[in-house]
């Protein structure tokens, strides 16, 4: 795992107050960092992907989606395919205990104060 290469910021996220993390070196193993407040788990995105399947929306000629005849089953108003997409690993820390190692791993300001959005 990548040692001190992410800087923490205030941020939101879903209209409340949060903190997200950013690269800040070339060797950084990850894309973004962000903490969720309402699920109280840190989220972090790779660099690292695979492949796999989605349902995204159908389109016409002019790009716009197209109109189910009736609801799906999931809910969507739309015809939905399924298709095979990159897909960038994900992994969600939600013990505090392991949110604060994994900062302390990875923030090289370490004198941001995240533990206010902890608590």
């Amino acid at each position: 795992m990548s040692q001190k290469s992410m800087m923490l910021y205030t941020s939101t996220w879903r209209e409340k107050e949060t903190f997200r993390l950013v690269p800040f070196t070339e060797e950084c193993r990850f894309l973004e960092g962000i903490y969720d407040p309402s699920t109280k788990a840190l989220a972090l995105i790779s660099k690292d992907h695979k492949e796999s399947y989605h349902m995204v929306m159908k389109i016409d000629d002019q790009g716009e989606p197209l109109k189910a005849k009736r609801q799906r089953t999931n809910g969507s108003p739309y015809v939905e395919e399924r298709r095979q997409l990159d897909t960038y690993y994900e992994w969600h820390i939600e013990k505090k205990e392991e949110i604060e190692e994994m900062i302390k791993r990875l923030a090289i300001n370490d004198t941001f104060d995240f533990q206010k959005f902890l608590d």
